[in-house]
């Protein structure tokens, strides 16, 4: 099965070093975080089926942002 939508996800993050116990003056009010979320898919064309397949076809582990590497099994 092919994953064709989209879907909206909430990720709560705490920095539990930051601002622990009794605030004091020297400490940060506020922290900027920056979250890269990927997610990747890989597919081949199916003959058989005559359409786009994900069966047998995973991520590689060294898949990165910029590239997407896959393995079928």
């Amino acid at each position: 099965m092919l994953y064709t939508g989209s879907q909206i996800y909430y990720i709560g993050i705490m920095d539990a070093s930051n601002n622990m116990g009794r605030p004091r003056p020297d400490q940060a009010s506020f922290c900027y975080y920056r979250l890269r979320v990927w997610s990747g898919q890989c597919v081949y064309w199916d003959d058989v089926i005559d359409q786009w397949s994900a069966f047998g076809c995973y991520l590689h582990e060294s898949s990165t942002f910029d590239l997407a590497r896959c393995r079928y099994e």
